[in-house]
C-alpha cells in the first residue's frame, strides 16, 4: 500500500490568488413586478412592443394579481376576477339590475322629481355610479337640495363641496407636500449657500446637481429658498426657472406663471411657458383678468331747491354683472329752507360723488397693474390680439384648438339704494328737468382678480373646467363612431347619461367602466379625417387624442409620425385632411374623463377642459420615463 502525500499551497499564495481575482460577482437583484412593468412601459414608449409584451408577461408570472400589469395587458377587474376587455361585456350581459335601470332611465322624464325617484331606486339597488348621476341632476334643478348633497356624500372643505374620499386625498396630498418640503429643505439650502458664497468648484457642483433634478416634490423647497432675499437674487431665480422648465406638471406650470407675473425674471419664465401647450396655462391667465367698472353720476337741482344726486356703479365681469344705483335726495319743505339748505346740499353731494369716484379710482390703479402684467404674459406667450379683453381672448383660445364657445348668459344683478337726510321730507317722484346738471363718466377700471386653482384632491384632472363661465366645447365625432361600453360597442349617438364606457386613468393606467354624465350634440361642424395605415377616423378639428410621449393633442394639430394610443396597439398618423361638415357628438365622463373610439379603440379626452398631465403614457410618469 502506497502512502499519498497531499501538498497544500502556502496560505499567502491562496490569499494572493483571491485578491488578484477581484471581488466575487454580487448576486443580481431579482426583478419585481413593479420594475418589470416600468421597463415594459419604457420599452413601449420607445416603440419596442415585443419587449413590452414579454416584460408584462414576466410581471404576471411573478404576480398574477398585480394590477398595473393587468391593466397594461388589457384586463380590468370584474368583481374579484381579472377579465380581458373584450370579454367583459359578456360578464355583465345577465345583470338584471342594470337592465332594469336602463328601462327606468329610458322611460323617465327629465325633471327633478323623476331624477330623485330614480336616484333612490339606484340606492336601494346598490347601483352607486348610476345613483350619483341622478343626484347630480337633482342638484342642477335644486342646488341646495340636502338629500342630493347627502346622497353624493359631499361635505364643505376649503370653499368647495368634496366627497370624503376627495377630502382624504387632499389631506394626504398636503401631508405629502409637507413631508417633501422637510425632506428637501436641507439639501436645497446647501445648494443656495454654494451658489451664493461658494468657490468656483462648489458653484459648478451645485449647478451639476440641480441639472439632474426631475422630482416635482423639490419645487416648493426650491421656490421657498431661492426666492429669499440674496445678493444673487436674479441668478437664483433664473436657476429656479431652469429647474421648473424641465419638470412638466401642474405645480411647475403654476411656479412659472407666478414668476412670469412677478419678479425680475418674467421674460425667462415666459420663454419657458411658450414651450408648454396653451391649455396648461392660458385658461388660468384669462380667468385672472378682472372685470370692468364703470361709473356715472348726476347732481340735479330741481325747481323748489330739491337736490338729487344719482350715482351708478356697474361691474361687468366674466362670472357676473352687477349694477348699483345710489340716489340721495335733499328736499326742502319751503323757500326759506331751500335758500339755506340747497347750497350746502349741493356741496355735500359733490363731496359724496368725489369720494365714490376716488374709490373707483383706487380700484382702477390696483387692477390696472394686474391687467398690465397678465396682458403682457398673454401677449408674450400666445401672440393673441387684445390681450386685455377676456371675451376676445376666449374666442382666440378656442379657435386655436378648433373648439366652440357657448353663449350662456352671465348672471346680472341690480340694486337701488336710497339715502335721505333725516330732517328732510322724502320727495315724491317728479319729472327730471334740472336747472343745473353735473355729469361725469369714469374710465373703465377692473376688479382685483382671484386666481382659481383646481382642488388639491385632483390637481391634474379637469383643472380648467371652472375657469370659463361660458364652456368651451370640443364636440367631436360623427354618428356611427363606435365606443366600447359595458354592453359592448355602441354608436356614440345612442349613449345616454347613466351608460358606462370604457375609460383609462392616465396616472395609473387603470382600465374601468366609467359613467356617462352627459352626451352633447352640435350641428354642421367642419370635420377632419385622421388617416393611418388602411384605416381612418373622423373627428372635429379640436378633439384631443393621446399622442405617445407628447400627451393630449387635438386632431387638427396632429402631424405625420405621431403615435396615437390605442387599446389594441398604437397607430401612426399618416395625414390629417379636411372632411365634410356633419352632426357631431361627444361625452362627459365621470372621474377619469377619457374614453375610447373607433375600430382601433383610440384613447380620447371627454368634453371637459384639458389639463397638464405629467405622464408620457397612461401609467408612466414623465419623471419615471427618464429612469
Amino acid at each position: 500500500m502506497r502512502n499519498t502525500t497531499l501538498l497544500l499551497p502556502p496560505l499567502g499564495m491562496i490569499l494572493a490568488t483571491v485578491l488578484l481575482a477581484g471581488p466575487l460577482p454580487a448576486a443580481e437583484k431579482a426583478p419585481s413586478p413593479e420594475s418589470l412593468v416600468h421597463e415594459a412601459l419604457v420599452a413601449d414608449l420607445n416603440g419596442a412592443t415585443q419587449d413590452r409584451d414579454r416584460l408584462l408577461a414576466e410581471a404576471l408570472e411573478l404576480d398574477p394579481d398585480y394590477a398595473p400589469a393587468r391593466w397594461q395587458s388589457g384586463y380590468l377587474r370584474v368583481g374579484r376576477n381579472w377579465v380581458p376587455v373584450d370579454e367583459a361585456p359578456e360578464k355583465f350581459a345577465g345583470n338584471t339590475r342594470l337592465a332594469l335601470y336602463r328601462q327606468k332611465r329610458d322611460a323617465m322624464v327629465d325633471t327633478a322629481d323623476q331624477h330623485r325617484a330614480l336616484a333612490r331606486w339606484c340606492h336601494k339597488s346598490r347601483l352607486r355610479d348610476e345613483e350619483r348621476i341622478h343626484w347630480q341632476k337633482v342638484l342642477e334643478y335644486e342646488p341646495r337640495n340636502a338629500e342630493a348633497i347627502a346622497g353624493l356624500g359631499l361635505q364643505p372643505y376649503e370653499g368647495r363641496w368634496l366627497t370624503r374620499e376627495q377630502i382624504a386625498e387632499a389631506q394626504q396630498r398636503q401631508r405629502e407636500r409637507a413631508a417633501a418640503l422637510r425632506r428637501w429643505m436641507p439639501q436645497v439650502q446647501k445648494w443656495r449657500d454654494a451658489l451664493v458664497r461658494g468657490d468656483a468648484d462648489e458653484v459648478a457642483a451645485a449647478h451639476a446637481e440641480l441639472a439632474q433634478l426631475s422630482d416635482p416634490d423639490v419645487l416648493p423647497a426650491l421656490e421657498k429658498v431661492f426666492l429669499a432675499e440674496s445678493p444673487k437674487q436674479y441668478e437664483l431665480e433664473l436657476q429656479l426657472i431652469e429647474v421648473a422648465s424641465r419638470i412638466e406638471d401642474f405645480d411647475s406650470t403654476q411656479l412659472l406663471l407666478r414668476r412670469a407675473l412677478a419678479g425680475p425674471t418674467r421674460q425667462a419664465a415666459c420663454e419657458a411657458l411658450k414651450k408648454r401647450p396653451l391649455h396648461q396655462f392660458v385658461p388660468q391667465l384669462i380667468a385672472m383678468l378682472p372685470g370692468k367698472y364703470q361709473t356715472q353720476f348726476r347732481i340735479n337741482v330741481l325747481p323748489g331747491g330739491t337736490v338729487v344726486h344719482e350715482h351708478e356703479v356697474s361691474f361687468s365681469g366674466q362670472q357676473r354683472k352687477q349694477k348699483v344705483t345710489y340716489e340721495s335726495t335733499v328736499h326742502p319743505v319751503g323757500l326759506p329752507e331751500a335758500q339755506a339748505i340747497t347750497p350746502r346740499a349741493i356741496a355735500s353731494e359733490r363731496q359724496k360723488a368725489q369720494a365714490m369716484e376716488a374709490e373707483v379710482g383706487r380700484r382702477e390703479a390696483v387692477a390696472g397693474a394686474v391687467r398690465a402684467r397678465v396682458s403682457a404674459v398673454l401677449e408674450e406667450t400666445t401672440g393673441f390680439e387684445n390681450p386685455d379683453d377676456p371675451e376676445l381672448l376666449r374666442h382666440q383660445y378656442a379657435e386655436y384648438y378648433g373648439w366652440s364657445t357657448s353663449q350662456n348668459p352671465v348672471p346680472e344683478q341690480q340694486a337701488h339704494v336710497y339715502d335721505y337726510a333725516g330732517y328732510y321730507l322724502p320727495r315724491a317722484r317728479v319729472r327730471r328737468t334740472p336747472e343745473r346738471q353735473q355729469t361725469n363718466r369714469s374710465e373703465p377700471t377692473r376688479q382685483t382678480p382671484t386666481i382659481m386653482r383646481p382642488t388639491a384632491a385632483n390637481p391634474t384632472n379637469r383643472a380648467n373646467r371652472d375657469l370659463f363661465p361660458r364652456p368651451i366645447r370640443g364636440e367631436c365625432f360623427p354618428a356611427g363612431t363606435a365606443v366600447p361600453t359595458l354592453t359592448g360597442e355602441r354608436p356614440i349617438e345612442d349613449l345616454k347619461p347613466g351608460d358606462r364606457v370604457l375609460s383609462q386613468d392616465l396616472a395609473t393606467g387603470e382600465l374601468a367602466y366609467e359613467t356617462v354624465l352627459e352626451r352633447t350634440l352640435r350641428q354642421g361642424v367642419q370635420m377632419v379625417s385622421v388617416k393611418f395605415g388602411d384605416s381612418e377616423i373622423a373627428s372635429t378639428y379640436g378633439h384631443p387624442f393621446w399622442v405617445v410621449g407628447r400627451g393630449w393633442r387635438v386632431a387638427g394639430h396632429l402631424k405625420p409620425g405621431d403615435r396615437l394610443r390605442g387599446l389594441d396597439g398604437d397607430v401612426v398618423v399618416e395625414s390629417v385632411e379636411e372632411a365634410p361638415a356633419t352632426e357631431v357628438y361627444n361625452l362627459v365622463v365621470s372621474d377619469m374623463a377619457t374614453f375610447f373610439v373607433g375600430k382601433q379603440r383610440l384613447l380620447v379626452h371627454d368634453d371637459t377642459g384639458l389639463s397638464a398631465v405629467p405622464v408620457v403614457l397612461p401609467g408612466l410618469a414623465m419623471s419615471k420615463a427618464r429612469e
